[in-house]
């Protein structure tokens, strides 16, 4: 008997991690839905399954959606207990109520305003970058010097985060990813965990420091000063854990869409000379698709 398509989904380990997508074209055409047991989940790669999951959180909760199934050992759980981490993810891991309060809150401190006005300091870092970039030139580390340090150092700046910080927090950040690894050794769990206490006892520092004295023009204060009638506001906990999505969700796939999009204009030197000839051709968000826009989730 064939094993499951699903056994062989391994997004971590060469060639999937290289190139992800004909291991993705062998699950639309030989196993639309299969389960992937390393990591306690189904896979869906038909569009319109994937949709119909999508629209309907009551059969398709996202609560487990980055709970891991891994089971560490005593040890790792007391570090990870001790230092407050739990596998809550607001808005990612989060159904309907709970995800509209939290985005709720969200929406109030990435106010349109607020957003536009980082506009200058976003531009100024990147142009930063560049020079970096230029600076090793003949040859030089795209993801390194601009994909990598342009998504933390606005991310950080934007939350407050020291600068002397920037660094430690890049790396913290993916810690919980490679936490959940499946292939792990327990000391290489221990390793992680560690990385994760330390990363999560921060963040707690930070809010509580930030509770203490709040700053003005500030998202975190924002964030910790934001009210909604009817609401709880966000607690110590929450906070925590928000702040952790948002600086992982702003720094890894950012840090992948930018390096993605300059490999894919380095392959179209077409393309590439038409925006080099014409700026113009790139489209402004508009203020109706800016990330602060109420949008229905599902």
């Amino acid at each position: 008997m064939t094993p499951p398509l699903g056994q062989e989904f391994k997004p971590h380990e060469s060639p999937q991690l290289d190139d992800p997508f004909p291991f993705y074209a062998r699950l639309r055409r030989e196993a639309p839905v299969t389960f992937a047991p390393a990591f306690g989940l189904y896979l869906v790669s038909k569009y319109q399954d994937v949709l119909t999951c999508l629209k309907d959180p009551k059969r398709f909760s996202s609560s487990q959606v980055l709970v891991s199934p891994i089971k560490f050992a005593p040890e790792v759980e007391k570090l990870l207990t001790e230092a407050g981490f739990t596998q809550q993810y607001p808005l990612v891991g989060q159904d309907p109520p709970a995800h509209s309060r939290t985005r709720g809150f969200a929406n109030k401190a990435f106010s349109p305003a607020r957003v536009t006005a980082l506009a200058p300091r976003i531009q100024q870092i990147a142009e930063e970058c560049i020079k970096n970039l230029e600076s090793q030139a003949p040859r030089a580390d795209i993801v390194a010097t601009l994909t990598y340090p342009l998504p933390l150092q606005v991310t950080c700046e934007m939350l407050g985060i020291a600068k002397e910080d920037w660094q430690k927090v890049g790396q913290w950040c993916e810690a919980p990813l490679f936490l959940f690894h499946p292939g792990n050794t327990p000391e290489q769990q221990m390793q992680l965990a560690q990385g994760v206490a330390q990363y999560w006892r921060y963040l707690k520092a930070l809010v509580e420091e930030r509770r203490a004295n709040p700053r003005q023009d500030d998202i975190l204060t924002a964030l910790i000063e934001a009210r909604i009638d009817g609401e709880k506001p966000l607690d110590t906990v929450e906070m925590v854990n928000l702040l952790a999505t948002l600086v992982f969700g702003a720094q890894r796939p950012t840090t992948h869409l930018i390096g993605s999009m300059i490999l894919y204009l380095l392959r179209q030197p077409e393309s590439w000379k038409q925006l080099v000839a014409n700026p113009a051709l790139i489209p402004r968000p508009s203020k109706r698709r800016c990330a602060t826009t109420r949008r229905p989730r599902r």
